[in-house]
């Protein structure tokens, strides 16, 4: 008899474990790829109204605002798939649970893939554009998420371009700055330790030719208020460099060739 009821309290024990965290799957990854899916498809048949409007604001905004933090999405994602993978070898046979369980894990492997980032402008037919300031692949999802949150790290400030066509520009996160070197034309970007060279291009200039080598990612907005301020001119004048933002959201550096 006793056997029976520690039998019974340890299948209570685990159905209750791998429920919670299919929930904790449910709220922070699975339910948003699902309720993201669920609005597209009432947008397309024209039924989305302020029910949606009340969705995003309770629920798709501060995932969002969270998931922007680096620490956070990590964190959580770590958590997500520990757990789901503890509760498949250890938690409820249920085959329904099992199944829920393990498209949390999917989905949380396939953030990179779903949320990849973009800057806020894309390179015209025949021109190159580099971003020093792409995120890699794994936290690049955190930086998507910030551009729904309308959420920015980083500030970026151009220095200027040395004579042998290499980039310096500045990082600002909170109170720390980081200076760094960037060479498109192997495009390799490393940190800057020593002092910043006295003869660098460092005059910002509009460059009238811009508009027609990079196009805007964001829609109804324009151009000027994703690149607000001059860029730089590389000494050969193959290369601008300027930075650009997502509205309120993330900004890059972006070099991108002029074309001479």
């Amino acid at each position: 008899m006793q056997a029976n009821t520690a039998t019974a309290r340890a299948l209570t024990w685990r159905r209750g474990y791998t429920i919670a965290t299919l929930c904790l799957g449910l709220v922070f990854f699975l339910g948003r790829e699902l309720g993201q899916l669920l609005s597209w498809g009432l947008y397309r048949l024209d039924l989305a109204g302020n029910s949606l409007i009340w969705l995003d604001f309770i629920y798709f905004y501060p995932l969002a605002l969270l998931f922007s933090h680096p620490t956070w999405y990590l964190l959580l994602s770590a958590l997500t798939v520990i757990s789901a993978l503890a509760a498949l070898f250890w938690g409820s046979r249920d085959k329904l649970l099992r199944v829920l369980l393990g498209l949390s894990i999917l989905t949380v492997l396939l953030q990179p893939v779903i949320h990849s980032y973009h800057p806020a402008v894309s390179a015209a037919p025949g021109y190159d554009l580099h971003v020093p300031t792409a995120p890699n692949w794994l936290l690049a999802p955190a930086k998507f998420a910030g551009v729904g949150a309308e959420f920015r790290r980083s500030d970026y400030r151009l220095i200027g371009w040395s004579t042998d066509e290499t980039l310096y520009y500045e990082e600002r996160h909170g109170g720390t700055v980081r200076q760094y070197i960037y060479q498109p034309r192997n495009e390799k970007r490393s940190r800057f330790w020593v002092t910043i060279p006295s003869n660098l291009v460092m005059q910002p200039e509009r460059w009238t030719g811009l508009q027609h080598v990079v196009d805007t990612r964001v829609p109804l907005v324009r151009f000027f208020d994703i690149v607000r301020e001059p860029g730089i001119l590389s000494p050969n004048g193959q290369w601008y460099a300027f930075v650009a933002r997502h509205t309120y959201g993330p900004e890059d550096v972006i070099v991108v060739s002029t074309g001479e």
